[in-house]
């Protein structure tokens, strides 16, 4: 305090923990799946909002039903916001980014992680947000590797048709803070084998391939199949 280090009873030194002050747009909340306020409002996009207690709730501090105490706000920059205040001064405050993970596959948003992805269809990459680092690796899948190529995770598997479930982990000071899982295939054919997205059989070595697959013990029940006329 004033250059003085603080002390406890026995001169230790006092460990403070702090809730920093976050300034988010409505838009941003929205994007991370807060849908309400602090005061049980629907969140708008147009709206900033103000968490106090580490993000677990906001409140409206511009606009309608937010104080009337800002001039403008600028939220045009994507790494922070401009204040200004109804007597013209003007400050910058960054915007709260919550640590995640998006996956790609060719570029479209994987967005049910639960359903297996053919690496036959395309490469898998990921946009993470926040400041934490991404470590990937390969939990379950025997002959299976992955090296994560600048957010482009490049797969090898020595067997065609086999499964590998993959983690990627979000580490903050050396601390795991989020984890993210999905199931990778690569299969002789492309397509997922679901309802919307069937395998495309078409020629005689994908039928080969699959009776390949059948007599080693794998068995596609409840997948689709789509079938072009054999060459």
């Amino acid at each position: 305090m004033d250059g003085e280090l603080l002390t406890g009873d026995q001169d230790e030194p006092l460990r403070v923990n702090i809730a920093v002050p976050q300034l988010s747009t409505g838009e941003d909340l929205i994007s991370q799946g807060i849908a309400a306020d602090a005061d049980n409002k629907d969140i708008v996009d147009e709206g900033v909002y103000l968490s106090v207690d580490e993000g677990k709730t906001w409140i409206r501090v511009s606009g309608e039903n937010g104080d009337s105490f800002f001039l403008s706000v600028d939220s045009s920059n994507e790494d922070y916001v401009i204040f200004t205040l109804s007597d013209g001064t003007a400050f910058n405050v960054p915007k709260y980014i919550e640590n995640g993970i998006a996956f790609y596959l060719n570029g479209a948003l994987l967005s049910d992680l639960s359903e297996t992805v053919n690496l036959a269809n395309g490469n898998i990459s990921y946009a993470a947000t926040g400041e934490s680092k991404v470590s990937v690796r390969i939990l379950e899948g025997e002959g299976w590797s992955v090296e994560d190529e600048d957010g482009t995770l490049v797969f090898t598997a020595e067997t065609l048709g086999s499964e590998a479930l993959v983690e990627a982990a979000l580490l903050e000071n050396g601390k795991v803070t989020g984890t993210y899982r999905l199931t990778v295939i690569r299969d002789f054919w492309t397509g997922n084998g679901t309802e919307t997205d069937p395998y495309i059989i078409s020629t005689v070595e994908d039928l080969g391939y699959i009776r390949q697959q059948v007599n080693a013990g794998v068995f596609y029940s409840r997948r689709y199949r789509w079938h072009h006329r054999l060459q």
